[in-house]
């Protein structure tokens, strides 16, 4: 083989006449026909000057296939970067070849990235974000699996939530109407109509578990202990309406409040 570096890298096999490929991230001469291997030394003497470069690429590979880390994929995709600067050293074949690399290597990296933020979505069962990280991924490992399989834990969820979500979809509508008939002096029939339409729309959205939902719970939840001393007071101690009202919101409120003073008096 010649010993310059300006001879051709791809040359024939002296055992079977097969074209030698360079595999320059091994440091060998590959034939195509019998997979014989000879050092890249042997047709490129002054290969080591790319060792800072292929010693990179190497670790960034090793990263990519051994950890299963967001921060792994980007200390990788760090990695290539540095090789890729360290290529702007030299102008030829061998660096050409592996910045092409180390640019497969960085979408390897960022799609790494990807799917472990994904992955770690539905490893802590955060189904409707793993659906959403793993959906930028399609095709990529195993993330359209993950996707159904999150798919069908949500809807699991959302089944076993069902009456949970039906007695708090009501709450809001039923405070609503409630207010309406008694402070506005809305008719009955009316009021109801507003509390079917607004239980089932609220039901609806909650049924589908996205942000708007966790806020409705939230204040669903605020507003039952309220609503329910307000029904006490109105219709089974027959107050009037706005004192009754005023004992439903202040009383927790003062309790609250009561609760915190006696909570810090103990700390100190």
């Amino acid at each position: 083989m010649p010993d310059t570096n300006d001879a051709p890298l791809t040359q024939k096999c002296s055992i079977c006449g097969g074209d030698l490929v360079s595999d320059y991230l091994a440091g060998v001469l590959i034939c195509e026909h019998c997979n014989n291997k000879w050092p890249i030394q042997k047709a490129m003497p002054d290969y080591s000057k790319y060792d800072r470069i292929i010693s990179n690429i190497n670790k960034a590979d090793e990263i990519l296939t051994s950890d299963q880390k967001i921060a792994s994929a980007n200390e990788a995709k760090i990695l290539f970067k540095q090789a890729i600067m360290e290529c702007g050293n030299y102008n030829d074949e061998v660096t050409n070849d592996l910045i092409r690399k180390c640019e497969d290597g960085m979408k390897e990296a960022d799609l790494l990235a990807q799917y472990y933020k994904g992955k770690n979505a539905f490893d802590h069962r955060s189904y409707s974000n793993a659906i959403s990280e793993l959906a930028k991924v399609p095709g990529y490992r195993d993330s359209d699996e993950l996707v159904m399989r999150s798919k069908a834990e949500l809807e699991a969820q959302r089944k076993r939530q069902l009456p949970l979500t039906i007695i708090l979809s009501t709450i809001i509508p039923l405070s609503l109407a409630i207010a309406l008939k008694e402070f506005a002096g809305w008719h009955i029939v009316i009021c109801i109509l507003i509390f079917l339409a607004g239980s089932a729309g609220l039901g609806y959205v909650m049924y589908q578990g996205k942000i708007p939902s966790l806020i409705i719970k939230i204040i669903s939840f605020l507003a039952a202990t309220p609503l329910i001393l307000f029904c006490i007071f109105a219709y089974a101690f027959h107050l009037a309406p706005w004192l009754a009202a005023l004992i439903a919101i202040g009383a927790p409120i003062v309790l609250f409040a009561v609760t915190c003073v006696l909570s810090e008096t103990n700390k100190d």
